[in-house]
């Protein structure tokens, strides 16, 4: 008996179930593509507190448990906008911390940032002040504006300079360096009259000064500059940091040649308005005595050994 074959389909239900896996098809990409959209921009604009606490070995012991706020990279622009930047300040705020430092990068571009910036940042304060450096992007003709715009908020400037803190009697230096990309860098301007046996925190805007500086007068670099890498790719890192020395500064808790570095992913972006796996962040690093053993946990005074906290990765 002949086999029997099936009448071939129409040629118009052909066409139409080619349109509807089209369809379906454009659908599934355009689910993931929104998907994706979705997740950048949560990663861009999620703000997250950053909580630390780091041990120094030469903190005076009125200092114990002294509270910093760390700013850095707001990066204003079109592509980062203010209340992105109020947040970091409600943010930052909410910690009362005793001492706040804005690591540089306000803006992006233009001059006329510089203000409303700045103004969004007016209602930070703290019982040890408000200090600041200016970053790579606040140079190029911007510094006055830049400069202007602190100033008018009560926020000083430590430009190779620095304070004597103040509690209980006893004095911590603060000191601050020029930008290593755009201007220069005085650290024993920015030390002082700094004693033997006395260690200095230091702001700075690019973490790479690490590795130049010559004084072991310094237990902590405080630093932005890299956003974390700003994009960070699972199985791949980040394609690109901005600094000499590949990922070693890309954030968090590091150690450099001669004291420990703390590098903020900061809050903004530049060159791309995006961040992948390496969302913004306000840190709050609380300061207590102690020392650091070989494998990078702190030795706390009068609390036995303390595993470190993982060094949240991932900023420019």
């Amino acid at each position: 008996m002949a086999d029997t074959l099936a009448p071939a389909a129409p040629a118009k239900a052909v066409r139409g179930r080619r349109r509807i896996t089209r369809r379906a098809a454009l659908a599934a990409g355009g689910c993931a593509a929104i998907g994706a959209a979705t997740y950048v921009c949560r990663n861009t604009l999620r703000l997250r507190l950053e909580r630390r606490r780091i041990a120094l070995p030469r903190l005076p012991a009125p200092f114990e448990g002294f509270t910093i706020a760390l700013l850095a990279d707001l990066h204003h622009s079109r592509c980062v906008p203010l209340a992105l930047i109020r947040e970091a300040a409600t943010l930052a705020l909410s910690a009362r911390p005793d001492l706040v430092l804005l690591g540089g990068d306000f803006i992006t571009g233009s001059a006329r940032y510089a203000d409303p910036c700045l103004r969004a940042l007016e209602g930070l304060a703290a019982p040890h002040g408000v200090f600041a450096v200016l970053g790579n992007h606040d140079h190029g003709g911007k510094e006055r504006a830049v400069r202007s715009a602190l100033a008018r908020r009560g926020f000083r400037e430590l430009f190779n300079a620095g304070v004597w803190l103040a509690r209980g009697g006893a004095r911590l230096r603060l000191g601050g360096v020029g930008d290593l990309w755009r201007a220069t860098q005085d650290l024993p301007a920015a030390l002082g009259d700094l004693r033997a046996g006395e260690g200095a925190l230091v702001l700075t805007h690019n973490p790479d000064f690490a590795e130049l500086m010559e004084s072991d007068g310094v237990d902590l670099l405080l630093a932005g500059h890299t956003h974390g890498g700003q994009a960070v790719l699972p199985l791949v890192g980040a394609p690109f940091t901005p600094s000499g020395y590949g990922e070693k500064y890309r954030a968090g808790l590091v150690r450099g040649p001669r004291c420990r570095v703390y590098v903020t992913r900061g809050v903004g972006t530049s060159v791309l308005p995006v961040r992948i796996g390496c969302p913004p962040e306000v840190s709050v690093l609380e300061l207590v005595r102690g020392r650091e053993n070989r494998e990078g946990a702190d030795f706390v005074a009068g609390a036995g050994s303390q595993a470190p906290e993982p060094c949240a990765a991932f900023e420019q």
